[in-house]
């Protein structure tokens, strides 16, 4: 009896070793950066918490982002600095309530893959409609793991969220003008 349980126990331990597929990446991303409820660029705990989500090169852009904002606070004293607020991984300035929909598969990208997210953002006051919109996540495996690499902000809004067309351009930006 022992002996037949054993090939049924191995493949349950196989299949929890396995990593998370890129919805299932999507989801612990999202989920770990609500909770941290950032705005502007991330970084101290809330980079090192987001890390494990993200690709080498976008932590490295994050990193340097995060330079060249502290060099136009210095040169530019009293003026806003760049990435100092708003939702970098949503479409939408004030962020989102909830991630409605991640779908189980993406549209290959070369070595990157692309999930379209639905996202949702509702007022806490005011009565004011729940919003809907949908931005491309973009993932790309590193070490055998789906990793966030950029997010094409898709939301056809007149504002936005003022990071223009996806997080890794608006990081590649000029930082202060």
């Amino acid at each position: 009896m022992k002996t037949a349980l054993l090939p049924f126990a191995l493949l349950l331990l196989l299949q929890a070793a396995e990593p998370p597929s890129g919805s299932q990446a999507i989801r612990g991303f999202y989920a770990a950066y609500q909770a941290l409820k950032i705005s502007g660029l991330p970084q101290g705990a809330g980079l090192a918490k987001l890390s494990p989500h993200l690709s080498s090169s976008l932590k490295t852009l994050l990193r340097a982002s995060r330079k060249s904002q502290a060099a136009c606070e210095k040169s530019h004293p009293g003026d806003k600095p760049p990435w100092v607020e708003g939702d970098m991984f949503s479409g939408n300035f004030e962020g989102f309530t909830r991630v409605k929909n991640v779908p189980d598969t993406g549209v290959a990208r070369g070595e990157r893959v692309g999930f379209l997210v639905d996202f949702e953002y509702a007022q806490a006051k005011g009565g004011q409609a729940t919003v809907a919109w949908r931005d491309e996540v973009v993932l790309v495996k590193e070490s055998g793991r789906w990793v966030i690499d950029d997010v094409l902000y898709r939301r056809d809004a007149p504002f936005g969220n003022g990071f223009g067309s996806s997080l890794r351009q608006s990081l590649a930006g000029p930082g202060c003008p």
